[in-house]
């Protein structure tokens, strides 16, 4: 793996920009087409950082460089291009394996059902219903 600053002088390259830049623009294309999934808030999430791309791609390669560098074993069109894959829900700030702080909102996003909800809820130890983040999250006591 290279070292820090290898990577950050592998984001700054320019023609590592110009190469990130049309397989982000590429991403964005693909994205843009996906259907709809059952994790709706996921989705309008992927689907809004797509538009940005597309609206702004040079600024939004400059951004993903710096990601990209980070996590590539070698400079390759392909490595770039999975990278991006690998990346892209957290640059649209979605995990799509976390539930929302919420359970009103998980439900209404579609990431867990509220059978499942509960579930959880039944299954956590005392010591942890007694914390005020479980408290606040599931506005329970325990």
């Amino acid at each position: 793996m290279a070292t820090f600053l290898e990577q950050a002088e592998l984001a700054r390259n320019d023609a590592f920009r110009v190469r990130v830049q049309q397989a982000v623009i590429q991403a964005a294309i693909n994205i843009s087409g996906e259907g709809a999934s059952d994790k709706s808030l996921v989705d309008s999430q992927r689907l809004s950082l797509a538009r940005q791309v597309l609206q702004d791609p040079n600024n939004w390669a400059q951004k993903f460089c710096f990601g990209i560098a980070a996590i590539i074993a070698e400079d390759t069109d392909a490595a770039v291009t999975s990278a991006i894959g690998g990346i892209w829900n957290a640059y649209a700030g979605v995990n799509p394996n976390l539930v929302a702080k919420n359970p009103d909102q998980t439900l209404a996003a579609g990431i867990v059902s509220a059978e499942e909800i509960a579930a959880a809820q039944a299954e956590a130890p005392a010591e942890v219903k007694a914390l005020p983040w479980y408290t606040k999250w599931f506005g329970i006591g325990g």
